[in-house]
């Protein structure tokens, strides 16, 4: 690979998800891809590990309990960085004014359950 485009590869990334398995999958791809992953099952943990180790990219499942994605992309936005981070939603959701509403919010990209 081209040093050059190497140093372009988001290097911490940060699962959410309150399913264990779903983690598990998420974070064993990253790891093969190169990354050092962080895994939580709340945003609220989410957001301790956004304030110690930004994320260069999160990975989140929208439908979490207490507060959900979009909450949480809302908070990790307001956070103070040297570099962006990049949003990825995790959602069975798919009709347009969802897509729309996180796209405002500020999420970068979404995957549709199944995955």
């Amino acid at each position: 690979m081209n040093p050059e485009l190497q140093s372009d590869i988001p290097s911490r990334a940060l699962v959410v998800d309150d399913s264990g398995v779903q983690r598990k999958i998420l974070s064993a791809s990253l790891v093969r891809w190169g990354f050092q992953v962080y895994s939580v099952s709340s945003c609220a943990e989410a957001l301790e590990v956004c304030q110690t180790n930004p994320p260069d990219l999160v990975i989140c499942e929208w439908m979490m309990p207490n507060m959900n994605g979009l909450e949480f992309c809302q908070a990790f936005r307001a956070i103070p960085r040297e570099n962006y981070g990049y949003f990825i939603l995790v959602s069975s959701r798919s009709e347009k004014i969802e897509v729309m509403r996180g796209l405002e919010i500020g999420v970068d990209d979404f995957l549709t359950k199944p995955m």
